[in-house]
């Protein structure tokens, strides 16, 4: 009998050993370690999410949010002065369209896909590196934007100052009247992204890729840093559509 329960015993222990290595990684964290929340993101295929997953109160709270229905009139929209972070957006991003995901600008099918909707959301200082951004709804869309008071713009308009975007990609989105004050931009895709009227002072915008997008009408300050453009192809690089833009 003892040397069954040893045996027992050794069993659970080389169990205990392997299982952890072999299985349990693929459990959710019960921790907010954040090494354990970036190893279960990959292997769930979401690289771009490092943070742990937010509570349950939160994510209804979130989904309350999105409940709302805009109003460009009366300015309301589902996130309209409500400080996200990271962890928020994450969520956001993954259960966007009933758990479709974030648009994969590389794939010409999704561009016609309606992004993720943070008009009037406050973002600012927030950290949004190599987040999926693309066709983001930061600002009234092209058949909005011409009916709209510059009131009703300036409501619609996200707020970004300080974040931190490194390498994130903001293809197709819609940032006009955005306050990108500060925020780092280097090596963001910036393709076809709508800017008009945005605020871009101080940005750091080296190396982004900004493919056919105009600057014109975007408020930029001598020193903001737009130095080493990355140029692809015939596409026009940062500094390139900012000197060009600069001397109209």
């Amino acid at each position: 009998m003892l040397r069954r329960s040893t045996s027992l015993l050794d069993l659970l222990y080389l169990l205990l050993k392997v299982v952890p290595k072999k299985i349990l990684v693929h459990a959710t964290p019960l921790t907010d370690d954040r090494e354990e929340w970036r190893a279960y993101w990959q292997l769930k295929g979401l690289p771009w999410r490092t943070e742990p997953e937010i509570s349950l109160d939160r994510q209804e709270y979130l989904t309350h949010c999105l409940s709302i229905v805009p109003d460009i009139e009366k300015g309301i929209y589902p996130f309209r002065d409500i400080k996200l972070n990271r962890a928020d957006v994450e969520w956001l991003l993954t259960t966007h369209e009933n758990g479709r995901g974030p648009i994969d600008w590389n794939d010409v099918s999704q561009r016609s896909r309606v992004g993720l909707d943070l008009r009037g959301a406050n973002l600012c200082n927030t950290d949004l590196t190599r987040l999926p951004l693309a066709r983001l709804r930061g600002s009234l869309g092209s058949n909005e934007w011409a009916g709209a008071t510059d009131e009703q713009r300036a409501k619609a308009a996200i707020l970004m100052n300080g974040a931190s975007m490194m390498v994130a990609e903001l293809d197709g989105a819609h940032l006009r009247f955005a306050s990108l004050e500060d925020t780092d931009l280097r090596y963001v895709s910036l393709e076809r992204t709508h800017l008009r009227g945005a605020s871009l002072k101080g940005a750091d915008l080296r190396n982004s890729h900004m493919g056919a997008t105009s600057l014109v009408d975007v408020v930029l300050l001598i020193s903001a840093q737009v130095a080493k453009p990355r140029v692809l192809g015939n596409e026009t690089s940062s500094q390139t559509s900012i000197q060009h833009n600069m001397q109209r």
